[in-house]
């Protein structure tokens, strides 16, 4: 795994207060990154997956000790969903090509997911599939609205399935591009930070009530 800098601090110029988010490329040994227990969650998976299980990982290790916190193992939920160590949230994700993680305080940060596509047009095929009549998606300043919309709720998703512990639907994710919102059907509201050029990484994300409410 090598570390993308100019993707790193593109998303870290664009990341909420309170998340460390980092970037790299995936190689074909990176499953070297992978302890023996997370290897274990990993049964069955190809080459490829263990090298993108590594290479997030990888990064995720190296936010948390930023943090002050060490996390030797980051194991796997029966659904896939990474295992972070107690007062951490976090979020990994992958394409082909590119890892990314973010990671953040669960006192300043409750709910975080991050997802990375290609920069390119979702398939119209999977439209139907993915997007709701009440997404707002069309007219966002964007090149590639349709991935971004699909993006957005694999990331939504992946920050309120560890609070809820069920799946969502897609259409059970709504998402308003242009206002850089989501809101689930189990009642949560999440802001949403973009970033696409050669790549399309979504944040979801929303911030700890510190209330005392």
């Amino acid at each position: 795994m090598r570390r993308i800098d100019q993707l790193s601090r593109a998303l870290g110029a664009i990341a909420p207060a309170g998340v460390s988010i980092a970037a790299g490329t995936i190689d074909i040994d990176d499953s070297r990154f992978l302890h023996a227990d997370e290897r274990r969650a990993f049964d069955g998976a190809n080459a490829a997956r263990l090298a993108a299980g590594g290479a997030v990982r990888a990064l995720a290790r190296e936010l948390l000790e930023v943090h002050g916190v060490a996390a030797p193992v980051i194991g796997r939920t029966p659904f896939g969903a990474p295992v972070w160590p107690k007062g951490m949230v976090g979020s990994l994700a992958h394409d082909e090509t590119t890892a990314v993680a973010a990671i953040a305080r669960a006192d300043r940060i409750a709910l975080l997911g991050i997802d990375a596509e290609p920069a390119e047009p979702l398939p119209e095929e999977v439209w139907d599939l993915v997007l709701d009549p009440r997404d707002r998606w069309r007219d966002a300043l964007f090149k590639a609205p349709d991935r971004i919309a699909f993006c957005a709720k694999e990331a939504v998703y992946k920050a309120v399935h560890p609070v809820i512990g069920r799946v969502l639907d897609y259409d059970d994710i709504r998402v308003d591009l242009p206002s850089l919102a989501a809101l689930t059907a189990s009642g949560h509201r999440l802001s949403l930070r973009i970033h696409e050029s050669t790549e399309i990484v979504v944040i979801a994300f929303a911030e700890a009530d510190v209330s005392g409410r």
